[in-house]
């Protein structure tokens, strides 16, 4: 049970001596040697971020609070998701390497496919199965449910390197859910490097485009496709909230978009305007789909030999949506 901490105010206000075991509990309290449960009446101002932890059932916070200029916004982002990083959250299937597991975080592993939470930080020297330095989790649900969040106020973030979103199980919020989180920068934008990385309410600039995620319920991502001859595709973006995909033409008739990590959910939708084009009394056919965790493929066809997609149709317009 946390303590309380003693008023001793009107002994000193009294001219009582001030002890070392007054001062010593305020330590104890602020630096997270016990636990206290303290009242704060009025207002608290903090500089810099704020972090927040719960129980496995939880969610963890870091707060951003945002208050300088865009540039000292930027740092504060940086800071603040690179603790994150450090809290507990479920880190997917880490194969068989247990090297950087935390306190507190979630994993499943190669070797039986079974669910863990931490209950210390993995030990090199002396741990050399999951059971010995966590406890086993009935199912991926529950793992998923440790997670951190990183909350931001609205504003303007800009970064003069790449600020890269690479870490599974941390999610990145507007404090007002609203889109008016705007995170840019004029020389080399950011890079979204895994695709289990949730946003709300923030507009991305990598640079070439801007990415706006609106919380919707699935991830979109709807274009207009172009190729001609044995140049890589032109993707119009519509609409993106799924990643920086990258389009390359694979050998007649066959292409890919690639985004490592973006389409691991079996709920992957992808659909095409039109499948089946006649042109000049040929007729062609379009498939497209998710090839695997990181790839989608899109094919044509001039009945069952592939044909490039320049002798099909200009501004194809297709959806990907990932529930």
């Amino acid at each position: 049970m946390a303590k309380l901490l003693n008023q001793f105010s009107s002994s000193i206000q009294n001219g009582g001596t001030i002890d070392y075991t007054h001062v010593k509990q305020f330590e104890d309290a602020f630096t997270g040697v016990e636990e206290y449960n303290i009242e704060i009446s009025g207002s608290l101002k903090v500089n810099g971020s704020e972090v927040l932890t719960s129980d496995l059932n939880g969610t963890n916070y870091v707060i951003v609070y945002g208050t300088g200029t865009p540039t000292e916004n930027a740092t504060e982002l940086q800071s603040a998701y690179n603790e994150a990083k450090k809290m507990p959250r479920y880190l997917g299937n880490v194969g068989e390497s247990f090297v950087g597991i935390l306190k507190g975080q979630t994993f499943t592993e190669t070797v039986d496919g079974l669910y863990w939470v931490a209950f210390r930080d993995f030990d090199a020297l002396n741990d050399d199965s999951a059971a010995n330095f966590a406890t086993q989790l009935s199912t991926e649900a529950q793992a998923k449910l440790v997670r951190t969040t990183v909350i931001v106020a609205p504003g303007d973030y800009e970064f003069s390197d790449v600020f890269v979103f690479d870490t599974n199980g941390i999610y990145i919020t507007s404090l007002i859910s609203n889109v008016d989180v705007m995170i840019d920068s004029s020389s080399e934008g950011t890079s979204i490097t895994n695709g289990n990385i949730y946003f709300k309410g923030l507009s991305i600039n990598n640079g070439e485009q801007t990415i706006i995620y609106d919380g919707k319920p699935y991830k979109v991502y709807a274009a207009l496709f172009n190729q001609t001859g044995t140049d890589n595709p032109i993707v119009t973006i519509l609409e993106n909230t799924v990643g920086y995909i990258i389009w390359t033409r694979n050998s007649v008739g066959t292409y890919s978009g690639t985004l490592n990590g973006a389409f691991i959910s079996d709920k992957v939708v992808c659909e095409l305007d039109q499948s089946l084009i006649f042109n000049s009394g040929t007729s062609y056919t379009l498939y497209i789909g998710k090839t695997d965790n990181n790839t989608l493929h899109l094919n044509t066809y001039n009945g069952p030999e592939p044909a490039e997609f320049n002798e099909i149709a200009v501004n194809k317009f297709f959806e990907i949506r990932i529930y």
